[in-house]
């Protein structure tokens, strides 16, 4: 998923690149050639959900990366993602996103990763609030899985056409990932 693609999945994504571009979750390249995407009948709860399926990405010396014509796999990607904007709080935007895929590399063998992000934000005219935790779970048969872990948390106020922001981001990469 890229940062077009962030206009489907968050739909709020035009208000957070006003501080930052991009937000954590989206910086994966995931190659789409199936998406569907709409609002689920919730009422005030505002729910939205984007199911994407995908060839994947590969990463072997002079292949394509985006595997746009193939899957070495025999394989698909999937991302869903469930999203709420409830009318009872102006501003408040949650989501949950999964996204599980197959990596080759010619030295390590054959991976699954999967990756399981949730977004807060609070956006209005004067402030903005965002935070992310991402869970990246990769397993290679015969080897330990492993799990490493990122966030950030980001505030930003408006002061007239300046938007000064502080933003906090962590990560904790697991020794054991080979990736």
């Amino acid at each position: 998923m890229g940062k077009d693609d962030m206009l489907t999945t968050w739909p709020f994504g035009t208000n957070l690149l006003a501080t930052f571009g991009m937000v954590l979750c989206l910086t994966m390249a995931m190659p789409t050639f199936a998406q569907e995407a709409g609002k689920i009948p919730s009422g005030r709860a505002g729910l939205d959900y984007v199911a994407e399926i995908g060839n994947g990405r590969i990463h072997l010396l002079g292949a394509d990366p985006a595997h746009n014509r193939q899957s070495y796999h025999n394989r698909k990607s999937f991302n869903l993602a469930l999203n709420s904007s409830p009318s009872a709080i102006p501003g408040l935007h949650t989501g949950f996103s999964f996204y599980h895929d197959y990596l080759t590399f010619p030295d390590f063998g054959n991976y699954t990763e999967s990756s399981s992000t949730i977004l807060v934000a609070y956006l209005n005219s004067t402030y903005e609030f965002l935070n992310e935790v991402m869970l990246v779970h990769h397993t290679n048969i015969g080897l330990p899985s492993s799990n490493s872990l990122g966030a950030y948390s980001q505030m930003s106020g408006g002061f007239g056409s300046y938007r000064p922001y502080f933003r906090y981001a962590c990560m904790n990469a697991s020794a054991s990932d080979q990736i």
